[in-house]
């Protein structure tokens, strides 16, 4: 059997729309799999201690306070002290103990670790005025603590990678929308051929068949197809 040009175009575009359809399938779960692992940056700069010493030497930064979970999180809280850079006051903790300033991820992360955690709250290394606070913030508990630091480079950072991960599905989408438009013309176009061929032929059939009944009824010699 010899395939047209019309099959093979037809063949190649459905591979093509096929291997586009999986590529893309694959982006899209590594895009879901990117937000999922990189949805929460956890970055421990002190874990278990009693009296820690959190440097902040970037901008616009948020300190997160953890204790195991013992249910024992108001306590602990009152326990807590966190004396700024300029060692002038102590600082007030935004309370996280009600539960009402954790995000379902933050959740997963405080429930999965080990042991399970309990976030006392944060602070801000902003100033009344504003201003950064960067250097040393002492923070001591009688209750083992752990401290995450999130900065605003790592939020651009995250988000740079993010929009990556966004920009390589959707270019991956567009090429597998573009090869099934392909594939879509093509075999619309194989249909049409057919069916138009089909009807010549027929359209032939019923020509000859004509020119034949006209012959036989003139008494004449019917002509012969030509090969």
């Amino acid at each position: 059997m010899t395939l047209s040009a019309k099959h093979v175009c037809a063949i190649v575009a459905t591979a093509f729309c096929s291997l586009a359809f999986t590529i893309g399938s694959i982006a899209s779960i590594v895009v879901m799999l990117a937000f999922d692992e990189h949805a929460l940056i956890v970055n421990w700069v002190a874990v278990e201690f009693k009296n820690a010493t959190v440097t902040i030497d970037k901008d616009f930064c948020v300190v997160h306070l953890y204790v195991e979970d013992k249910g024992n999180c108001r306590e602990a809280q009152a326990a807590l002290n966190v004396i700024p850079p300029n060692r002038s006051h102590l600082l007030e903790l935004t309370d996280a103990c009600n539960g009402t300033t954790i995000e379902a991820n933050e959740r997963s992360l405080m429930s999965e670790h080990n042991p399970p955690l309990l976030k006392l709250g944060y602070f801000l290394s902003l100033g009344h005025n504003g201003a950064q606070r960067h250097g040393d913030y002492i923070v001591t508990n009688p209750t083992p603590t752990w401290a995450r630091v999130l900065c605003g480079e790592d939020l651009d950072e995250e988000v740079r990678r993010i929009t990556m991960y966004v920009t390589l599905a959707i270019v991956f989408a567009l090429f597998s929308l573009v090869c099934c438009t392909l594939n879509a013309i093509a075999i619309v176009h194989m249909v049409y051929v057919d069916a138009a061929h089909s009807s010549l032929m027929q359209f032939d059939v019923l020509r000859r068949l004509v020119s034949q009944i006209s012959w036989g009824r003139s008494g004449g010699e019917q002509p012969t197809a030509k090969e």
